[in-house]
């Protein structure tokens, strides 16, 4: 496995293409911190959550856990680190896949979620 003994943290690694980076390096021998704000499935067009993740990894063979974190918060963001050196002891990989997805049209879009998107 070309990435044994490496340590990653995946942030948005609760759904879509974080989750697959997250699987993807576990398969080829990472330690992974699957982070993402998402616990539990906020909306049923949204499936999934670090927890989920975490689970298709570890049943995949692979070494993972979840790490709740809003990489738009600089507290929550030492934090996941620090859980992650705690846990594994070293950081080799930062994947920031982290989005915010507004499942509507662009012209549907309020400021707010334009604004939010913008920060992370």
């Amino acid at each position: 496995m070309q990435l044994e003994g490496k340590v990653a943290i995946v942030g948005g690694a609760s759904r879509g293409i974080g989750r697959d980076i997250a699987v993807a390096l576990a398969v080829a021998g990472a330690k992974v911190a699957v982070a993402a704000r998402s616990e539990v499935e906020p909306d049923p067009r949204l499936p999934g959550t670090i927890h989920q993740t975490v689970e298709d990894i570890k049943a995949a063979g692979g070494d993972a856990i979840a790490v709740k974190a809003d990489v738009s918060d600089e507290e929550q963001i030492n934090a996941m680190v620090k859980t992650t050196l705690e846990t594994y002891g070293r950081l080799d990989i930062l994947v920031n896949n982290a989005a915010v997805l507004v499942p509507r049209g662009i012209m549907d879009l309020p400021t707010r979620h334009i604004d939010l998107h913008n920060k992370v």
